[in-house]
């Protein structure tokens, strides 16, 4: 399995884009870390990876670098931005997790959760609204 890159036809957020371009680029990703979330800050983009934790490309996925320092579980199945704030729902019990930093380092925010088994994670204003095996947290 690849990531592939590209630009969609349709209407996101009120911006038509069209189909441009498609390309493989995968360099840094392994086969069986297949991509679960995207989340993207500024030219940053994220991937959240089963079993591969999180991966950053600043050249539109070209090339991915591993960023999971902090991260107690890889296996992620959502991520999403706020700002300069990156949020990771991650699978097998570890919650949800936050960067400040452009994911160079992780922390577990579950406080208030009665669900660690994140599977959707979307934010709302300075809400913060993650779908669980127990519904919405």
């Amino acid at each position: 399995r690849a990531v592939l890159i590209g630009l969609r036809q349709g209407v996101k957020e009120g911006i038509s884009v069209k189909i441009e371009s498609l390309e493989v680029a995968n360099t840094g990703i392994q086969a069986y870390q297949y991509g679960q979330g995207f989340a993207r800050i500024g030219n940053n983009t994220f991937v959240g990876t089963q079993n591969g934790g999180v991966f950053s490309s600043i050249n539109n996925g070209k090339n991915w670098t591993q960023v999971n320092t902090g991260l107690t579980e890889t296996w992620l199945r959502s991520m999403a931005s706020n700002g300069s704030t990156l949020y990771a729902g991650a699978n097998r019990g570890g919650g949800v997790f936050i960067s400040a930093n452009l994911g160079t380092s992780w922390t577990a925010s579950n406080t208030g959760m009665n669900a660690n088994h994140i599977w959707a994670i979307t934010e709302s204003g300075t809400n913060l609204i993650a779908g669980s095996r127990k519904g919405v947290q």
